[in-house]
């Protein structure tokens, strides 16, 4: 807990409510996929998010672009810009459901663990 949350300067956020992700909680997600992206090799995360575009979000296999085509697209996050992100965009849009969001979360947590021995962290 902060200090200002302690002492009853601001009001302490809920990490997560039933129908809904605050825009902290959406953000802090968003920074540890681009952290998760920093320092990962560039061709498991790409793998993440081809994985998250399959199984969570339900793309076309035949829409979902190739590892050897990540230079053609890219998404600005912050000051950087990223290739071919689809976990990003999907948890940032305030339009998209707060519970699909959860289930990205999970399947990543999963996925990293199923496969930790390809992450690979760049020093």
């Amino acid at each position: 807990m902060k200090f200002s949350e302690r002492n009853g300067y601001i009001e302490p956020s809920n990490v997560i409510t039933v129908g809904k992700l605050t825009p902290e909680v959406e953000n802090s997600i968003c920074n540890c996929f681009i952290d998760l992206l920093d320092d990962t090799n560039p061709i498991f995360f790409r793998e993440l998010e081809r994985s998250v575009q399959r199984y969570c979000l339900n793309s076309s296999i035949d829409g979902i672009p190739s590892i050897s085509n990540i230079d053609s697209a890219s998404y600005l996050f912050g000051n950087k810009s990223y290739q071919h992100l689809a976990i990003i965009p999907f948890i940032s849009n305030k339009q998209n459901e707060w519970w699909r969001k959860i289930d990205i979360i999970e399947y990543t947590i999963t996925y990293l663990t199923d496969n930790q021995k390809e992450k690979e962290v760049i020093v």
